[in-house]
């Protein structure tokens, strides 16, 4: 099974996945209540401790009704936004994985459920607005997949992964290790908002730093712009050293942020750290 496969890349290895299902229930019985999909048959857990359940899970499941997109992209956001806000500083993103177009009809004809796939782009569209935002992934595997595209835009990414055909397992390995690739810790980060009290942020006090997969803490030093970066160092600088919106992490610290399984964050109140040698 290529999921299995990536759950197993060493590559994978720090990450956070959790999986949930929709699809299963019997067909002219399709809920559209998201909180029907909003707690996980596999919580989130880092890679690759939390791989033996995602197996077992995946082993044990086949997806075989009717398809109510909205409210398992509903159900999914809302679980992911509860776990991004117990874990600040991780890139927390929801990947839809998905067969087909958002339909129920048997569901439907009885009166109940008629997913559309308007009502997912919505729930898309919600799902990214989060702030902090949370983007979310698409990968199509199946025929009626021609509508996918105006989901993966909702969700603040741009285009879906389609995959079908020859190869199809490593098209879908290339596809889930793309999507790792994107969903990355961001080299822009928001400036910190002020201590409570205070009406501006004073950026002489101002720190940015990461937490590995094993705890490891490291804080980068400020320098002044981009050619000021240590090229092995590192460091962070304000995008407008006058008047700043963002920090933007020297090359050689975005790559070391982006290590599966850590988070970055950023901290007022200490003087700014800016002696790398």
């Amino acid at each position: 099974m290529p999921t299995i496969q990536f759950l197993n890349d060493p590559a994978s290895a720090g990450m956070g996945v959790g999986i949930g299902y929709f699809g299963y229930m019997n067909g002219g019985q399709t809920s559209c209540d998201p909180s029907r999909y909003s707690s996980p048959s596999v919580v989130i857990g880092n890679l690759p401790g939390n791989t033996q359940a995602l197996t077992a899970s995946l082993n044990s499941v086949t997806p075989t009704g009717e398809t109510p997109t909205g409210a398992a992209i509903r159900g999914a956001c809302t679980y992911a936004s509860q776990w991004q806000a117990k874990t600040p500083g991780h890139k927390t993103v929801v990947l839809l994985v998905t067969d087909g177009f958002p339909e129920a009809p048997t569901t439907s004809q009885n009166g109940g459920c008629t997913p559309t796939i308007q009502d997912a782009v919505q729930a898309a569209t919600t799902c990214s607005s989060h702030d902090p935002t949370l983007p979310v992934y698409v990968l199509g595997v199946g025929m009626q997949l021609a509508n996918l595209g105006d989901i993966a835009k909702a969700g603040g990414t741009d285009q879906p992964f389609i995959v079908g055909g020859a190869q199809i397992t490593q098209q879908i390995v290339d596809a889930l290790n793309k999507i790792r690739a994107l969903a990355q810790i961001p080299c822009h980060v928001k400036l910190p908002p002020p201590p409570t009290g205070q009406g501006e942020l004073d950026l002489m006090q101002v720190n940015v730093g990461h937490c590995d997969a094993s705890g490891q803490g490291t804080i980068f030093a400020n320098v002044p712009d981009e050619p000021g970066c240590d090229p092995t160092g590192g460091g962070w600088y304000y995008d407008d050293p006058s008047n700043p919106k963002q920090i933007i992490l020297c090359k050689p610290t975005c790559d070391l942020v982006n290590t599966p399984g850590g988070s970055l964050f950023a901290s007022v109140g200490c003087t700014t750290k800016t002696n790398i040698r």
